[in-house]
């Protein structure tokens, strides 16, 4: 007898266990069209999934639709097996099956798709997306996960590869015992992109539950396996970040990534590409004849026209001159004696002449341009106004996680960044070069923030430990507080120095004495996690933003809320403080009087995931102008010293550069790959005095040098000087 040939089910799970003694991720990707699928194979993708979301996804919707009553899903997952499976040749294709269609018999249906050629199911579009009093009504009429269950443990019987989606420990488990092979811990909806989801879990948040996921369905076969999909994960940097920390996962299973993301970026930038191509000159110049000619009179033309015939007609070119006049309909009879004789030459030798002048004026005026801009008056003026442009000076890297926070020291070339790494890394920003990393928290490190002197670093964790470190003392860790019952997102020295103010998504704010390192005031009053806080010039308030939507200002001194700025309408993820120069132009913003006020605090910037930054007014509480122009979540905002403009940076990997008196966005900066986290401004003063006192006499004991530094979820740092 000979051997018993395998199935195609056992051939696939051979080829993706092969794959993992081998150190490679097993990597599963959906595609909505055949030409996705076609590439993802040449990409070396090992599973292809084909389900309704992906044809909706693909047609400009987001993944949610294949959720609601726009098709047979059932029906849309056959039509595209038409067209996908004749076209892959060597990889696994799965089919979505939507489990609770009480319309199909699904012993029938899993014989179709076995026989048209499926090498395995999953079940999608899945109830698991769903939550609330729907899900529970699903449950509860017969549309409910169960069927999915069932569904998964008949196709395990039919021998086809079962790869479902499992959004807790508990649906993992039942999946595990219907027979599953490769169990897919869904983390929700994938953001990012033009149609991604916006609410979403934080990476941190999830490895911890896909940890939960896979130990729950080892636990039950030790041979199954697992792999990570949606919510944060859109990437290949954060499917790397979940996979090096969760310990057992076998790899990525992306649809949104593997298929929309691609191709929005690709088009995007090709279609750029081409329109970057300009036309030549030579096109547009009878348009411009044209229309110099239309701005002659009358008595111009003629005068023009006639010149013209007697240059033809004294030049011996009989047919040109005759077409002229005709064309014309000039009565003219040429006469060597008349004023038109010789009349276009001499004006063409005008003008070159007048050409050879104007090219001399022009080298001689930008002499002089290059003159002016080095003189002392000019330099100080331009640098006052300077934003940043590309390309950046340095691009700093070494960071393995999303960098969180950069902060420039007070005095020195030295710059430190966050990272959710768990380090915090110095580096000295005028040379570009790496100095040294600092270890000492065990999970992401969130903020990071240098006293006014710049003798202490402070920095905070999701470890819910806040550090302080001597930079005096080889950046020792002299001192560890803690309070905060959850990730501390943020933390600031107060002006002083005396206390330090944090965030946390524990919902609270915590003043801590920096020289005891006791908790002297908690503050509460926001419903849900803290992003950030951080205090006015004058130490006097403190502005926070919460994932409840709003702002608030607090007294630090007492913990009473002085008030609430509500108007976002998603997440606040930044909020700052205006500094005393941009009050004129924020007045002039809001059609108020330049003059006014000078204490610290009068205005607060606040960023948010709706996309838009807005301008307050704190004693208000009214909105003065809303900024929208970024197309996706506002991470940070910095005020211009000049105080004429804003900065705000986003994860449309751009930094946008406002002009506060007529809100307009006047620079984008295609700033970074990915996310923009962070955003930060050093204004130094390097001293440039000589000992004799010499440089004294011109007024020049110092100069200012600006340097703006970004940084988010490509791991780069980018240092952007004049």
């Amino acid at each position: 007898m000979g051997e018993k040939t395998t199935s195609k089910r056992q051939q696939v799970l051979r080829r993706l266990k092969e794959s993992i003694s081998q150190g490679r991720a097993i990597v599963g990707g959906g595609a909505g069209v055949g030409l996705s699928a076609k590439t993802q194979e040449a990409g070396g993708i090992d599973l292809i999934i084909l389900y309704n979301s992906g044809r909706y996804r693909m047609a400009g919707r987001g993944s949610l639709a294949g959720l609601m009553p726009y098709g047979d899903a059932n029906a849309i997952m056959l039509e595209m097996a038409r067209e996908t499976l004749t076209i892959v040749k060597n990889t696994a294709v799965l089919a979505g099956i939507c489990g609770t269609d009480p319309f199909r018999d699904m012993s029938q249906l899993l014989k179709e798709v076995k026989d048209l050629g499926f090498a395995g199911v999953q079940n999608f579009p899945t109830v698991g997306l769903i939550d609330g009093v729907f899900r529970q009504n699903l449950e509860e009429t017969g549309m409910s996960y169960e069927k999915e269950v069932e569904m998964i443990k008949l196709a395990h019987e039919f021998d086809l590869l079962t790869t479902p989606y499992v959004f807790n420990v508990n649906e993992a488990e039942r999946m595990t015992r219907a027979g599953a092979d490769v169990i897919v811990a869904h983390m929700g909806l994938t953001t990012s992109g033009t149609i991604g989801a916006q609410t979403t879990l934080t990476l941190d948040d999830c490895v911890v539950r896909i940890k939960e996921i896979l130990d729950a369905a080892v636990k039950i076969n030790p041979e199954i396996i697992v792999l990570c999909h949606g919510g944060p994960i859109a990437t290949p940097s954060e499917a790397k970040y979940v996979i090096e920390r969760v310990n057992g996962i076998h790899g990525f299973f992306g649809a949104s990534s593997l298929e929309r993301l691609p191709v929005e970026v690709a088009m995007k930038e090709v279609t750029q590409e081409f329109k970057s191509i300009r036309l030549p000159a030579r096109l547009a110049a009878p348009r411009v004849v044209e229309i110099e000619m239309a701005h002659l009179s009358d008595r111009q033309r003629e005068e023009l026209h006639k010149s013209m015939l007697e240059y033809l007609h004294g030049s011996n070119f009989t047919a040109a001159y005759n077409a002229l006049k005709q064309d014309t309909g000039v009565e003219y009879t040429p006469d060597p004696k008349a004023k038109y004789a010789g009349l276009l030459e001499k004006k063409w030798t005008s003008v070159i002449r007048l050409q050879k002048k104007i090219m001399d004026l022009e080298t001689r005026n930008a002499s002089l341009q290059e003159e002016l801009s080095i003189a002392p008056s000019k330099r100080a003026a331009m640098q006052a106004d300077w934003v940043p442009r590309a390309p950046a000076a340095h691009v700093l890297t070494g960071h393995r996680g999303h960098i969180t926070r950069v902060a420039f020291h007070p005095q020195y070339s030295i710059l430190a960044s966050a990272s959710e790494d768990a380090t915090v890394k110095i580096w000295d920003w005028e040379t570009g070069e790496f100095e040294r990393t600092l270890k000492g928290h065990q999970r992401a490190v969130h903020d990071v923030d240098f006293d006014h002197k710049g003798h202490l670093l402070v920095t905070c964790s999701s470890d819910l430990f806040i550090k302080i470190w001597d930079s005096e003392n080889e950046w020792k860790n002299t001192k560890t507080l803690v309070g905060h019952e959850h990730s501390v997102s943020s933390v600031r020295f107060m002006p002083g120095d005396q206390f330090i103010v944090s965030a946390s998504r524990d919902s609270t704010i915590r003043v801590f004495d920096v020289a005891s390192t006791h908790l002297v005031r908690t503050i509460s009053g926001h419903s849900e996690w803290v992003r950030c806080a951080v205090p006015s010039e004058d130490g006097h308030l403190l502005a926070s933003a919460s994932k409840d939507k709003t702002a608030k200002l607090w007294d630090p001194r007492t913990g009473e809320c002085k008030g609430e700025l509500r108007g976002h309408d998603n997440e606040l993820e930044a909020v700052c403080f205006a500094p005393v120069a941009a009050y004129a132009a924020i007045r002039e913003l809001a059609g108020l009087p330049i003059t006014g006020s000078k204490d610290p605090g009068a205005y607060v910037a606040t960023g948010s995931r709706d996309k838009n930054i807005k301008l307050w007014d704190v004693h208000s509480g009214q909105m003065i102008k809303n900024l929208a122009g970024h197309d996706n979540w506002v991470r940070a905002l910095v005020f211009h010293p000049s105080g004429k403009l804003l900065l705000s940076a986003a994860d449309d990997k751009s930094i946008r550069v406002w002009e506060l008196s007529t809100g307009r966005c006047m620079k984008t900066i295609e700033a970074h790959s990915h996310f923009v986290a962070t955003l930060a401004w050093g204004r130094q003063k390097i001293s440039t005095a000589k000992s004799n006192g010499a440089d004294a006499k011109t007024g020049e004991l110092e100069k200012l040098v600006n340097v703006v530094a970004s940084a988010g979820v490509d791991q780069t740092i980018k240092i952007w000087l004049p």
